[in-house]
């Protein structure tokens, strides 16, 4: 991962995804890098057309790096390391580097890690239902935001490994 790229591109799969991505990348860059923008694939469904999107903001936009997160959809750390690395065999595929895109899973889901600060067991399966029952108003994507600006990010990296590696890769990427 380089040590700083200044135009930053996001795919994640959905509207709550890159509310709560934008939030969390506000709160750990002081500064932000020269261009970020975020593309929403639109749902799981669309990940086969993830690596067109991700050359086309490598090559066409001229972005330095290109971050992905998607939903682990699993509880399970181990079956979300091998989703990971079937990922990255996917890059090389395409003659893409992990020089310049990085891979994260949300486990089981983004949603985990809002719950990752309440009492709630964040990485176990259901997390949309569970932060809905949790917290009635996490509703819409700007909701989502609003509560990722909130977040104990300190609490919640501790109870949420998955976010705490998104997040570290976040501070040594652009700072």
């Amino acid at each position: 991962m380089p040590e700083q790229a200044e135009r930053i591109a996001f795919v994640v799969e959905g509207d709550a995804d890159k509310a709560v991505v934008e939030s969390l990348a506000k709160r750990i860059w002081q500064t932000p890098p020269e261009r970020v923008h975020t593309v929403r694939l639109g749902g799981r469904a669309a990940v086969p057309w993830l690596w067109a999107t991700v050359l086309t903001l490598l090559d066409e936009k001229h972005y330095n790096h290109v971050v992905v997160l998607l939903d682990a959809d699993t509880a399970d750390g181990e079956k979300a390391a091998d989703r990971v690395e079937e990922l990255k065999a996917e890059l090389l595929k395409h003659r893409i580097t992990d020089d310049s895109v990085s891979i994260f899973l949300a486990v089981p889901e983004l949603e985990a890690w809002l719950l990752a600060a309440t009492e709630e067991n964040p990485e176990v399966p259901g997390a949309k239902q569970r932060l809905r029952a949790a917290l009635p108003e996490a509703t819409s994507p700007d909701e989502l935001a609003r509560l990722a600006s909130k977040l104990n990010l300190r609490e919640a990296r501790r109870r949420s490994p998955s976010l705490n590696t998104f997040l570290s890769a976040l501070e040594s990427l652009h700072r």
